[in-house]
């Protein structure tokens, strides 16, 4: 192990082989993704598991809403909500810090 680690050191000490070998393994991994990629994706789908079919299941009911985000909107007025589960939900959302509102939704 230590004259493999000797052999190393020494053939690092040449630092224009280096370089040179370094960029050939660049182009070969450049060469190989031109010559043999696919198209690139971010999705990623297992048809048949119960996540895909209630995933297909909403994008079918609601297909603006199956985009992996959502917005919450409390709106109270000036009173708290009478229903004791709804104060409830409205104060723990109280420490919430403020966002830009849209009144136009």
């Amino acid at each position: 192990m230590a004259t493999w680690l000797y052999r190393i050191g020494k053939a690092a000490c040449r630092a224009w082989t280096v370089i040179l070998i370094w960029a050939l393994i660049i182009a070969g991994v450049a060469g190989a993704y031109a010559a043999f990629h696919g198209k690139l994706s971010n999705t990623f789908t297992m048809p048949g598991t119960q996540t895909q079919l209630l995933s297909d299941e909403l994008a079918r009911r609601f297909p603006s809403a199956n985009r992996g985000s959502g917005q919450i909107i409390l709106t109270t007025g000036d009173v708290l909500p009478p229903d004791p589960v709804h104060r409830y939900s409205f104060w723990s959302c109280h420490g919430l810090p403020d966002v830009p509102s849209d009144r136009h939704v």
